[in-house]
């Protein structure tokens, strides 16, 4: 493949402003300078998780997360039967909460929802 030499100018480049006010609209945090999507929105691939204690996203039909979904299918219940599972089933614990407890053993790093951290956690499983 043959690399292309860069054309040499002698105006300045310009280019257009973006629009803010569109940029923020569709997720555009200024201060931080993220783009993050919104959920659910038309032209979004993603949309919220359909249990009603759960705000992470759901890629697919039935509109539950992994987590979720994974709980509904343990349950063994039929497709119709979903609204009443979603109605009465907690949210699935979020798999890692960091920052919010030390891990248990001592060490400095932060816990999971397991109480370890993850290098503890992996220790403890390969100790078996």
């Amino acid at each position: 493949m043959r690399a292309l030499a860069a054309c040499p100018t002698t105006e300045p480049v310009s280019c257009p402003d973006p629009d803010w006010d569109y940029l923020v609209e569709h997720g555009f945090d200024r201060t931080a300078v993220e783009l993050r999507f919104p959920l659910g929105v038309d032209w979004h691939t993603l949309q919220r998780c359909q249990h009603p204690g759960c705000e992470r996203p759901a890629t697919k039909a039935p509109w539950l997360c992994f987590r979720c979904f994974e709980a509904w299918q343990d349950t063994d219940l039929y497709p119709e039967e979903l609204d009443a599972w979603r109605a009465t089933a907690p949210a699935p614990p979020a798999r890692r909460i960091y920052g919010e407890h030390p891990c248990v053993v001592g060490c400095a790093r932060p816990a999971e929802a397991s109480g370890l951290c993850k290098t503890c956690s992996g220790d403890r499983v390969k100790a078996g």
